[in-house]
């Protein structure tokens, strides 16, 4: 679904967020909850004493919404509205609240925009963001003088560059575990991304790739890797369909890319059913299972579409 909002926008929105498997939105202001969050979803807000006291945002709907488990960020200064749910993306001027003003929004289900949003709303999430129960119930004891306009000045944070290009990486399973050094590097990283999400895996996909080339050098958190992955001896191909980087780590001797996980069973399939999507998306570079390219836009959603075709048949 590609195309462009307005009088529609939360109905639409709900009923992504209803058929999506997780919801993500980094959204500046909210006074209701216009999509149904859930336990395990992840809001970003501006839940700033100052917001709050200005009834911009209401702390009472963010205890609530913790209370069902629901994680909540606050970034003063936010200004973004942009929202995630699984496999589509709506980016656009419209907050969560009662407002009357005339709102637009764009939704997306291109690989390129999902994978950037994903990562502006990772780097929003940070651990130092986080708002405890205790910090929310502090919220909901400021009382509310609304008043027009929100002036001031105020230092926000800055935003790394994130990137928009979809790849297509071939990768091999490693002959030997990662170095004692290394785990050090991971384990700390995996600490990281567990933080920011609020979640408690034991490890993360990701890739080692040496220094000083081209993947490892403009690959980076936002982009869509579809990555070949051939394992050691006889074992059977598999590709996996576009997943955003994370997060990417400079090692002493290499790159390491942390990915998110796959949405589904069928966005992993074997080598043949690979070639057979390529074909049918039009795509006619060679593509071997060490290739690494970069795909155009047009190239990144026509296989991403053709994907969808294809395992809509199995």
């Amino acid at each position: 679904m590609n195309g462009v909002l307005t009088k529609d926008i939360w109905e639409i929105a709900k009923k992504l967020a209803l058929d999506a498997r997780t919801r993500k939105v980094a959204i500046a202001y909210v006074t209701e909850d216009r999509i149904g969050l859930r336990s395990g979803d992840l809001l970003v807000c501006d839940a700033s004493e100052r917001m709050v006291r200005m009834g911009q945002t209401d702390a009472k709907l963010l205890r609530t919404l913790s209370k069902i488990g629901v994680i909540i960020h606050s970034v003063p200064g936010l200004h973004a509205k942009v929202m995630l749910f699984g496999r589509h993306a709506i980016v656009g001027s419209a907050n969560m609240s009662g407002s009357r003003l005339i709102e637009i929004c764009a939704v997306s289900d291109r690989p390129e925009i999902r994978s950037g949003v994903a990562s502006f709303i990772a780097q929003m999430a940070r651990p130092v963001t986080k708002l405890s129960d205790l910090a929310i119930e502090r919220l909901c004891g400021i009382k509310v003088e609304r008043k027009g306009g929100r002036g001031g000045t105020r230092k926000v944070r800055a935003v790394s560059r994130m990137g928009s290009t979809t790849w297509i990486v071939g990768v091999r399973e490693l002959v030997r575990d990662p170095s004692a050094a290394e785990q050090k590097h991971i384990d700390r990283a995996t600490a990281d991304l567990n933080k920011s999400r609020r979640i408690d895996k034991d490890d993360y996909d990701w890739i080692r790739w040496s220094k000083g080339n081209k993947f490892a050098d403009e690959c980076r958190p936002g982009d869509t890797i579809i990555s070949i992955w051939s394992p050691r001896g006889k074992g059977r191909r598999h590709v996996t369909r576009g997943l955003p980087v994370l997060l990417k780590r400079k090692e002493p001797e290499f790159c390491r890319f942390y990915l998110d996980d796959p949405l589904k069973d069928t966005d992993m399939v074997g080598w043949t059913k690979f070639q057979e999507i390529l074909s049918a998306a039009g795509y006619d570079r060679y593509v071997g299972p060490n290739s690494v390219q970069t795909l155009s836009q047009d190239a990144a959603v026509a296989i991403d579409r053709a994907w969808t075709r294809s395992v809509r048949r199995l």
